[in-house]
């Protein structure tokens, strides 16, 4: 049985899961995400992009590269301002989008916690248990459960993110592997067997209209590793 993602020890101001439905909290209130689409694309960015400013002109050529710069400008503007009040949500505690140096970002000074995040340190730490196996174990299957699906899974066609969802997939599917073979190595035959039947790569459609697999090569590399693990007849 897959375990549950860990619970926040404590509920920060803002809480945004992006593996998966994007889904935002405020003080453990679920927000649930932005109707309006180009709300949600801005919020996803910024979020993807922590800690640094996006420039306005990289926000309006990737969301409207069709459109003239001032259209593109006040659809952007009207974008961040939809944002803004959807935050609200999360308190008055002064804006939760800032603009400086030409550019966009979150808050630096939220208190924010990001799925994202955490899965890499999981991730991260379990490669680095050395021979604690069952440390590295308890690392992973915590970096597996936040992985509720593919990046921004509810936005799957928009283009941009095709590259950030294929880089997390391979190393989710990396990690698999590794937690695979350490369940293989400790005997737990059900663990092993469960991990082995984790995976399933359907073939997405982006905004072109053009086909494309979700998974990468690394991905199906990964996924061919897991497969060497013999399979076990549980009684």
């Amino acid at each position: 049985m897959l375990l549950l993602a860990p619970p926040i020890a404590t509920e920060p101001t803002l809480a945004v899961r992006c593996l998966g439905r994007l889904h935002v909290a405020a003080d453990g209130r679920p927000l649930g995400s932005p109707v309006n689409r180009r709300a949600r694309s801005v919020l996803k960015y910024l979020v993807l992009h922590r800690g640094r400013s996006t420039p306005r002109d990289v926000l309006m050529d990737l969301l409207w590269p069709d459109s003239p710069p001032p259209a593109a400008r006040n659809n952007l503007n009207v974008a961040v301002h939809g944002l803004r009040r959807f935050l609200r949500g999360a308190g008055e505690r002064g804006s939760h989008v800032l603009f400086a140096d030409g550019g966009y970002l979150l808050n630096p000074d939220l208190d924010l916690w990001v799925d994202l995040t955490e899965f890499e340190e999981h991730l991260t730490a379990g490669r680095r248990r050395g021979g604690d196996v069952r440390a590295a174990v308890r690392r992973l299957e915590a970096a597996e459960a936040l992985y509720r699906g593919p990046l921004f899974e509810d936005d799957l066609c928009e283009d941009w993110t095709i590259t950030p969802r294929q880089a997390l997939e391979d190393r989710y599917v990396d990690a698999l592997a590794t937690l695979a073979g350490h369940y293989h190595a400790l005997g737990e035959a059900h663990a092993c067997v469960r991990v082995r039947t984790t995976n399933s790569f359907p073939v997405l459609t982006s905004s072109s209209g053009a086909g494309y697999p979700l998974a990468s090569g690394a991905s199906i590399a990964g996924a061919a590793t897991i497969a060497k693990f013999p399979s076990t007849t549980i009684v």
